[in-house]
């Protein structure tokens, strides 16, 4: 008996493919950065953000990004913590994904409705 394989293929090579998810993950959090800038501080004016930038310079980029403080990292705790709660205390069926080419195969728990509701109902 002879065994077809199955060829992956994609669109795109793998190198455009990496690029890509580079430059996403690494260009999108300080473009949203500059347009909430650009958008509270500077009146929506694209041409007084680039006066700015073009006057300050790398730093003046630098001091455009929002501090980390205690409170955010408090909301992001309190946040993590109930949405491991909710995954351990809602009840729902086993689902087992497929098995991946090393041996493995993830284990979810299907928990349906509850868990789009109810963060929905505690505003999370």
């Amino acid at each position: 008996m002879v065994e077809s394989k199955k060829k992956t293929e994609t669109v795109h090579s793998p190198l455009v493919t990496y690029a890509s998810m580079i430059s996403l993950l690494t260009l999108a959090p300080p473009f949203v950065n500059l347009l909430w800038y650009t958008m509270t501080a500077m009146d929506g004016s694209i041409l007084k953000t680039f006066d700015y930038l073009n006057n300050n310079g790398l730093q003046g980029f630098v001091n455009l990004w929002p501090k980390p403080t205690l409170l955010s990292f408090q909301i992001i705790a309190v946040y993590a913590v109930f949405e491991a709660t909710l995954q351990l205390l809602l009840p729902g069926e086993t689902v087992y994904g497929p098995i991946s080419p090393t041996g493995n195969r993830p284990v979810y728990k299907c928990e349906r409705s509850c868990s789009s509701n109810l963060p929905v109902a505690f505003g999370a």
